[in-house]
């Protein structure tokens, strides 16, 4: 391995729950290739570190916009915590930002914490190389978080910044190609992604490619306060979802609605 070789995180979360099975710790690589007007972690959009701003102290006991990582380092980070990912079923999952912008990082990463025989995940928004995503980093995973934001590509292109082909083409791979679980996480943003057709043709999309994991993570305006805070300007400013919204968004992946 190249000595030399660092990964950009811009934070650490211990104990968390949502990110995999059991207590996890989840590292938020920075660099991103999308730009969602609704993006909770703006901070991590950026690849390189934002010198000069303040985020609030994090776990990690820094409070910067991004920290280089040699590869030593980091997994001496992530495993003080192995004793809680033995007990619970737990382990380490790769976030962002977008953790495939550092693909050959994380793929050593991964591959050391799976010869230290701890568990990992990914949180993708599959805009990334499939040969080399196969080739480097697929092999050292038990499980995928997939996010899928819109079927149009017009819309995505819009929205995001980039064309969605390459991450529905992953998805369509990932189902075709690995055995590994693949959870698919729709972010359901008011007007944007939290529509009847965009949910319909998400609906579709995996119905046709025999997807059945599918989860709806409901808007959270709360970013905005902490895009402030980092001098940025929100391009989003709509509220919680209320609870009839989000019914009816849930009731388009129940089964009588073919999903």
């Amino acid at each position: 391995m190249n000595a030399t070789l660092r990964g950009l995180v811009f934070d650490i979360k211990r104990d968390c729950s949502e990110d995999g099975p059991g207590i996890r710790t989840t590292v938020f690589f920075k660099g991103c290739p999308l730009h969602c007007v609704w993006c909770q972690n703006p901070e991590g959009q950026g690849g390189k570190p934002d010198c000069g701003v303040c985020q609030g102290e994090s776990q990690t006991g820094w409070a910067q916009g991004g920290r280089w990582y040699e590869l030593d380092e980091l997994l001496y980070r992530v495993l003080i915590d192995r004793p809680f990912y033995d007990s619970t079923g737990g382990g380490v999952t790769v976030s962002g930002g977008e953790p495939t912008f550092q693909m050959a990082f994380i793929g050593e990463f991964l591959k050391r914490l799976r010869q230290q025989g701890v568990d990992t995940a990914i949180e993708t928004c599959g805009f990334f190389h499939y040969d080399s995503f196969a080739r480097l980093v697929l092999p050292y995973l038990n499980r995928i978080y997939y996010d899928l934001k819109l079927v149009d590509e017009a819309e995505h292109r819009r929205l995001t910044g980039q064309s969605n082909r390459p991450i529905l083409d992953n998805l369509a791979r990932l189902t075709r190609e690995t055995a590994l679980p693949v959870h698919v996480r729709v972010p359901l943003v008011p007007g944007m992604t939290a529509t009847a057709e965009n949910l319909a043709a998400i609906g579709q999309f995996l119905r046709d490619h025999n997807i059945r994991e599918v989860t709806l993570l409901p808007y959270n305006p709360l970013w905005q306060d902490k895009a402030v805070k980092l001098g940025l300007k929100p391009q989003l400013t709509c509220g919680f979802m209320s609870d009839e919204q989000l019914a009816h968004c849930t009731q388009q992946f129940e089964p009588e609605n073919g999903s």
